[in-house]
């Protein structure tokens, strides 16, 4: 296998990318965030002040991951301000910023739009689908799924 892609920045992107990379922690965060506003709400009828406070810490919590996802675009606006290049061989991915093994890789993830490389030491390669040509997407999923790796 060998392929190479360019991915142009793109900010809304790249907001998906990192809420599908953390999806799980969204989805708890949001659900704990309406349990503590329902018990709020029955609260309030007992005590205002205790109520009004937890409507407030689970009103944040709902909002906590959109927080995130705006301050981590910030934080590393720096990497959108060009594009990279990813080169997928058969001995790993490489980038301007690391090269890998796929020895170096727990799992892939495929998602409708990205593929979410998952390395053993948590890091995360988001590679959108668009990027590729249908016969690359073919034959990446083939590469990764004989290598053990292509979770869907």
């Amino acid at each position: 296998m060998n392929i190479r892609v360019e991915v142009q920045p793109d900010r809304k992107r790249a907001a998906r990318a990192l809420k599908a990379v953390r999806r799980g922690g969204y989805a708890a965060s949001r659900l704990g965030g309406c349990v503590i506003c329902l018990i709020g709400l029955t609260l309030l009828a007992t005590d205002t002040r205790a109520g009004t406070a937890l409507l407030a810490c689970g009103a944040l919590m709902m909002f906590l991951p959109d927080l995130g996802v705006w301050l981590a675009l910030r934080r590393h606006r720096h990497l959108l301000d060009r594009p990279v290049t990813l080169a997928l061989t058969d001995t790993g991915v490489r980038t301007s910023l690391a090269e890998l093994a796929w020895e170096a890789f727990r799992r892939v993830e495929e998602t409708e739009e990205f593929w979410l490389l998952r390395t053993l030491s948590g890091r995360v390669i988001t590679l959108p689908k668009q990027a590729l040509a249908p016969e690359q997407r073919a034959e990446l999923r083939t590469f990764l799924a004989g290598r053990g790796l292509l979770n869907t």
